[in-house]
């Protein structure tokens, strides 16, 4: 009877202080990522301000998408790994 109390009040205690060993989640993870997004970010901006026609359409339309991406990396959302590529690697001129 005695071992049946011990070990109700032994896993009593552990559910109680899970919450003490749970680790804090991270708030930021993607700092570099956003960094790195935010300074193309500028970048497709102030070159957009010197193109005309298509090309300029282009570049905003990519403006567009990093906007979109920061956002969601600055919300904690999930972002697709393709639209990640897409967006670091293929990078309008």
């Amino acid at each position: 009877m005695n071992t049946k109390k011990l070990f109700v009040a032994f896993g009593f205690s552990l559910v109680a202080s899970a919450p003490v060993w749970a680790e804090p989640p991270a708030t930021n993870t993607n700092t570099e990522l956003i960094a790195q997004l935010e300074k193309g970010y500028g970048e497709c901006e102030s070159k957009a301000r010197h193109l005309k026609g298509g090309p300029k359409l282009a570049l905003l339309l990519h403006h567009r998408a990093m906007g979109k991406v920061i956002d969601q990396l600055k919300a904690g959302e999930t972002v697709d790994a393709k639209v990640l590529h897409r967006i670091l690697v293929e990078h309008p001129s």
